[in-house]
């Protein structure tokens, strides 16, 4: 996951996109839903992040796995996204279709996938889902796309674990039986800051591996975040207002980014 980006602190901007058609809220306009995307995407890029997600975040109610009414338009606008900007693009397909992710990416010059439930099995709005990290790594082979790097949550947001293990436990398992690339600590639902402890544990743990904080980083607490983990991916906080369903405001990107600069 480290040889994608060039800075030591590694940070990741959301490209949220909105409700696609078969979906409630969704105007049906493809055209649009791209033209808020790249709109995104480039204000993300100007404001210097190094790296971009796209995420399915306003189809609603979540899906354990998604149907061609989702694969069809995310491919659409993944490889849009891919052909304006100039810094690694990945994929998140809610709540956890890790084959959907994949194929999209291979198809589509995108660098990696993220994947919400890797190991253990977790309690969520969607049900129970267990842990994909065998499907993960023989899916991406079989499809020869073993250059797709697979950066996996820990204990995801949103989710409870259906039966209680320390997450640094969880995290081991994921980075070394599980061979995921990088991992995602978050706070127990967006916009919500991880524990530091957490943080703290895992980073201990799995030292060698890409750690980065996936919710509540903003401009107050990135410099404390960054002392423990590598990077973070940045979604509301980069909104205007910071509220979620507004679009990108790309100024304060740049003051965010200063601060992690700095």
């Amino acid at each position: 996951m480290r040889s994608l980006f060039e800075q030591p602190k590694v940070i990741i901007g959301m490209v949220h996109l909105k409700p696609m058609p078969g979906f409630p809220g969704s105007s049906g306009d493809m055209e649009a839903i791209i033209g808020h995307a790249l709109d995104d995407a480039l204000a993300l890029e100007r404001g210097g992040v190094d790296g971009l997600i796209v995420e399915n975040i306003f189809n609603r109610p979540r899906q354990k796995v998604v149907g061609p009414e989702t694969v069809a338009p995310m491919t659409l606008v993944l490889k849009e996204v891919v052909e304006a900007v100039n810094i690694p693009v990945g994929i998140k397909v809610l709540f956890n279709d890790v084959r959907a992710e994949l194929a999209i990416v291979n198809c589509t010059g995108a660098r990696f996938v993220r994947v919400s439930v890797y190991t253990d099995a977790m309690v969520t709005m969607a049900g129970v889902i267990e842990g994909c990290a065998y499907e993960a790594i023989t899916y991406r082979k079989m499809i020869g796309a073993e250059h797709v790097k697979i950066l996996a949550d820990v204990h995801i947001k949103h989710a409870a674990p259906l039966a209680y293990r320390p997450i640094e436990h969880s995290a081991f398992d994921a980075a070394n039986s599980g061979m995921a690339d990088g991992l995602v600590v978050t706070g127990q639902r967006t916009g919500l800051a991880a524990s530091l402890d957490e943080v703290i544990a895992v980073k201990r743990t799995v030292p060698d591996k890409l750690l980065l904080v996936g919710s509540g980083t903003t401009v107050d607490n990135v410099t404390e975040v960054l002392k423990h983990a590598d990077g973070a991916i940045i979604g509301t906080h980069f909104k205007v207002d910071g509220i979620i369903e507004n679009p990108v405001d790309e100024n304060r990107v740049r003051r965010f980014m200063e601060r992690v600069r700095g």
